[in-house]
């Protein structure tokens, strides 16, 4: 059992690989991320293989979640510290994320990522373990720390 999510498998980054601490600062402004994986090759990868990769990938990418198909939970970062799964805005961003990205800079800063295990173009629909899952945890979060609705994005 996870140490700050009970359902969760703990297979945290180094914390070199965070932003360490941050999270305090930006407790009234807490959004969840909610992204697919996009992993290439044949086979989706499980949450434990996409863990591994965010202890070592030389982008140092992260989040602080990954679920997989089979809806298992898997925590890589804590949740004191911003993962690197959200930076910076693009062209055509939605305006939401506006006033965060100026008050904050980065947007890992002031949210919680969840990685939902995918294939290369994350065409994949969520298994019916993975939305349990996926649910579940996306609850706990919102009661935790208060995180409205309307501040949950894709």
């Amino acid at each position: 059992m996870g140490k700050e999510y009970g359902p969760a498998l703990d297979m945290f980054v180094d914390e070199s690989r965070t932003f360490i601490g941050v999270m305090k600062k930006a407790s009234k402004d807490l959004s969840i991320v909610i992204h697919g994986t996009g992993s290439p090759g044949e086979q989706v990868p499980t949450a434990e293989e996409i863990a591994l990769y965010f202890a070592s990938n030389k982008q140092m990418v992260s989040s602080h979640f990954v679920i997989g198909r089979d809806g298992k939970v898997v925590q890589c970062v804590s949740l004191q510290n911003g993962a690197a799964a959200n930076c910076c805005l693009e062209s055509g961003n939605d305006p939401y994320w506006d006033k965060y990205e100026k008050g904050y800079g980065n947007l890992n800063l002031c949210t919680i990522s969840i990685e939902h295990c995918n294939n290369i173009d994350n065409s994949l629909p969520l298994t019916d373990a993975q939305q349990k899952a996926s649910f579940e945890l996306i609850q706990t979060l919102c009661l935790k720390y208060g995180i409205p609705v309307n501040r949950i994005k894709t």
